[in-house]
This record gives C-alpha cells, sequence and structure tokens, in this order.
C-alpha cells in the first residue's frame, strides 16, 4: 500500500483508526478532516440561464490574420461547445465595417448557421451610415431602437445616433427611455445596452470619443429612473482589463468589446450573463473565445432587485413611436467634428 498519509493528530493513519476505535482520542477526533477522505461535494442547484453579449465584430475589416465574421464564427463555435443555456444572443455594434454592405451581408451569414438564437442587433458608429440608407435594415430586423422582454427581465436596445466616434443621445430616446423604463421598473430587471460607454464609469469612459454625449442628459436618465446593468462596447484598442467594468451608484456598468482583433484588443473577447431561475444573484463572465475559457479575474457580480423568472425573449418592441425615430436628421455634432470615424 505504500506510505499512508498522517493523521490529524500525527499518527500513522492505522494507529489513528486503531486508538479512535478503542476510545483513546475521545472527542479529540470531533471535527477533525482526515486528508484521505474527500470533502462531499455542494449539491447542484438550477443550472444557470445564460445571454451572450458581444461586441465589434467590424466585419470585412482583418486583424491578426482574420475577418471581423471570421472571428465571430469561431466565437459562435465556442459558445455552441462550451457554453451551456444560452437563451438568446445580444450584438452591440459595429458589425459591419465603415458601412460595409458587405460586412452585413457576411454577419447575417454566420447568424444564419448559429445554432445559438435568436440573435438582437443595435447599430453602432460604423453602421450608422448603412442605417441611415436603409442599407443595414436589408441584413439585421432589430429595429434600431427596441424593447426585449426575456421572463422578468427588459432588455432596451439603443443605437448609436451618429455615425462618429463619440456618442450622442437625443432628447426623444431618453424621453423614450425614460417613459419605458418607468413603466417596467416596478416589477421587472433593467438592462440598457448601447455602443459607446457611459462616461465616467468604465476604463476609457472618460475619452471624448468612447463615450455618450451629453454627459448630463445620461446622468439625468440614470438619476430619474433605475437601470441595473448597462452594457457597452466601442473601447477596444488594447487587451481587456477587468477596469472595464465598475458599479456607479446603483448601475454595474461592462464594456463587452470586442469580438475582433481589431485595434489591438489581441483578444476575442465577449461577455455572458448567468442568472439562476428564482435568484437576484447574477453574474457576468467575460469569455476568452480563443482559448476557450473565462477571462479570471474578470468576472462581476451583482444582485438584480428581482428574483429572476426567465422566459422566451419577446418580439422586439419598438413602443409608440417609428423604429427609425433613433435616427436624428442629421449627425450630431460631435459626429461631424470626429477625425476619425473609422476607428472604434
Amino acid at each position: 500500500m505504500g506510505n499512508e498519509p498522517d493523521s490529524p493528530t500525527g499518527l500513522p493513519r492505522r494507529a489513528f483508526l486503531r486508538a479512535a476505535s478503542l476510545g483513546g482520542l475521545g472527542l479529540a477526533v470531533s471535527g477533525c478532516r482526515f486528508p484521505w477522505t474527500r470533502a462531499p461535494e455542494a449539491s447542484a442547484g438550477p443550472d444557470p440561464q445564460r445571454v451572450w453579449v458581444f461586441s465589434d465584430v467590424h466585419a470585412t475589416y482583418s486583424a491578426a490574420g482574420r475577418a471581423g465574421e471570421e472571428w465571430l464564427e469561431a466565437a459562435d463555435a465556442d459558445i455552441r461547445a462550451h457554453v451551456k443555456n444560452v437563451s438568446f444572443a445580444v450584438c452591440l455594434g459595429d458589425i459591419t465595417h465603415n458601412a460595409a454592405t458587405d460586412g452585413l451581408a457576411a454577419y447575417a451569414a454566420v447568424r444564419a448557421k448559429s445554432a445559438v438564437g435568436p440573435w438582437f442587433e443595435l447599430a453602432g458608429n460604423q453602421d450608422f451610415a448603412a442605417a441611415a440608407r436603409g442599407v443595414y435594415q436589408r441584413h439585421i430586423t432589430t429595429p434600431l431602437r427596441c424593447i426585449i422582454e426575456a421572463g422578468n427581465t427588459a432588455w432596451f436596445l439603443v443605437s448609436a445616433e451618429g455615425g462618429g466616434s463619440a456618442g450622442f443621445v437625443s432628447a426623444g430616446t431618453v424621453e423614450w427611455l425614460t417613459r419605458h423604463i418607468r413603466a417596467r421598473q416596478g416589477a421587472m430587471n433593467i438592462v440598457v445596452c448601447t455602443h459607446q460607454l457611459v462616461q465616467d464609469t468604465v476604463l476609457h469612459s472618460t475619452v471624448r470619443d468612447r463615450g455618450l454625449h451629453p454627459k448630463a442628459r445620461v446622468a439625468g436618465l440614470l438619476k430619474d429612473v433605475r437601470v441595473d446593468l448597462w452594457l457597452c462596447g466601442h473601447a477596444h484598442s488594447e487587451p481587456r482589463t477587468p477596469d472595464c467594468s465598475a458599479v456607479k451608484g446603483r448601475t454595474t456598468f461592462v464594456n463587452v468589446a470586442s469580438l475582433s482583433h481589431a485595434y489591438g484588443t489581441k483578444r476575442s473577447n465577449s461577455a455572458v450573463l448567468e442568472t439562476t431561475p428564482g435568484s437576484r444573484a447574477a453574474r457576468i463572465r467575460i469569455r476568452h473565445h480563443d482559448a476557450h475559457v473565462y477571462l479570471p479575474g474578470h468576472d462581476v457580480r451583482f444582485a438584480f432587485p428581482y428574483a429572476v423568472r426567465p422566459g422566451e425573449p419577446s418580439q422586439p418592441i419598438t413602443g409608440d413611436r417609428p423604429a427609425r425615430a433613433a435616427l436624428p436628421a442629421t449627425p450630431s455634432r460631435s459626429a461631424r467634428q470626429d477625425p476619425s470615424p473609422r476607428r472604434g
């Protein structure tokens, strides 16, 4: 049998058991953990439900030897093989690159082959010009501004309202968000999704062309209504770090970018939201698709105000305004002045 491990008292195993059986150790045995035994495993609870959230595909734009749609295809394969119980997926914009129509078609081709579904999308600044021309809508059927209800969680998808890197939120969009969040926050968990970052939250959100403007308008929204989770993308000029997530006030903010390796990201990343039916507890995990693992140290745990009640995602709800109301008649001032609209 070879050498036996020592007991908690320092005696060899056999001598320890012999003494214990004779009562020589008395109550000293109580509370000892024997090193040759395995601690009982915790009973498994309900399996978490998951939502896959990704951003910045930049289809047709090549980085690190692959076009954006190829990074998307590889990420989808990783999710299908290693992440179970995915209810639906949400893309947070920059689907194509520089409004390229063939990029939208390439994205739609990957989506059509995916076993994960359904997918919902919002437009990023790289998609804005295609949406303004009506080309985007040939491949993306999710309205530019809409609500997805899944059980007792409401997802608000708000597309970019300008083609520049700096984000813009119109007064109409804030009014729409305020009205529809107020109508639901008494009974539902609230998730808001945009392309650009909320200023003064996560890493790089203080950089002008990364954040949403006007700052005061967004701050007023967060003061007037409750937003539990705000998901975004857009900033991905270096490998992701844990400070791409933050908790400010009553809102958890997470930058999920980026799915492609564009602009020095050096990893294909996305986020997975995990919730357990009947529990308020939630967790965001950051997937490293190249290595087929979750990034250690990047988990964000928080609690929704209401215990999660799962449900199939609804069809997009646009409210009482036309779906294209999210697009202003003219680009925002920040969009017109942006010297590098192709990046990010």
